[in-house]
């Protein structure tokens, strides 16, 4: 794996997995997701990491969403 495809792989990690400690995770969602859309517009990722980092990224932003949403409601 070259240094550009790693990094982006990387960097796409990191996103997806800080997202349960955001207090904002759909605004961190969309800079994840631009993210995502530019490494796959570069051809860093592939179509199967490219729906598979959109889907991981989309449920961790609504997981978070609603740990957010309970603690306001308690």
């Amino acid at each position: 794996m070259s240094y550009p495809i790693g990094k982006a792989a990387e960097l796409i990690e990191r996103v997806i997995d800080g997202i349960s400690e955001q207090q904002h995770p759909h605004a961190e969602r969309s800079y994840g997701s631009g993210m995502i859309e530019m490494a796959y517009a570069c051809g860093l990722i592939g179509d199967g990491h490219y729906r598979q980092a959109c889907a991981r990224i989309d449920e961790a932003a609504d997981k978070r969403w609603k740990e957010l949403m309970g603690r306001r409601a308690a």
